[in-house]
């Protein structure tokens, strides 16, 4: 988390306690051109709309708000990469396993099924030979 994390999660807490919702981005911080910077990472971020200097939470900003602010919206993004990340990784192993075991299946199946031909065929040879030594 860098400074403009902290920023902005202020900056939300600043709007969300506003009347409406709302106000101007020199609440942010002291500096104006900082203010103004963070009023537009905001906005790309969809946290906010952004009328000249007057700034209302999105639907998304009021969402982020009431799961805990910026900081933890952030954190679970991270977590969520991850895991889809790691899912992604275990998915990618297991193709690999797959592959080779397809593999395998292709270079087994044949002798298997003429081994097994084999076997049925004298079994019924041995069971025939013997019905007929029987009568």
């Amino acid at each position: 988390m860098n400074q403009i994390d902290y920023t902005i999660d202020n900056a939300l807490v600043i709007l969300q306690t506003s009347n409406n919702q709302a106000n101007f981005y020199l609440e942010f911080c002291d500096d104006v051109d900082e203010a103004q910077r963070i009023a537009e990472i905001m906005e790309e971020h969809n946290l906010i709309h952004l009328n000249k200097m007057l700034c209302t939470l999105t639907t998304f900003g009021i969402e982020v708000c009431n799961n805990g602010g910026w900081l933890v919206h952030l954190n679970q993004s991270k977590i969520k990469e991850q895991e889809r990340l790691d899912f992604e990784k275990i998915e990618h192993e297991k193709l690999k396993y797959d592959a080779k075991l397809a593999k395998w299946q292709v270079r087994v199946f044949w002798p298997v099924f003429i081994f097994g031909l084999i076997g049925g065929v004298s079994g019924i040879i041995s069971l025939l030979l013997q019905l007929r030594e029987m009568f």
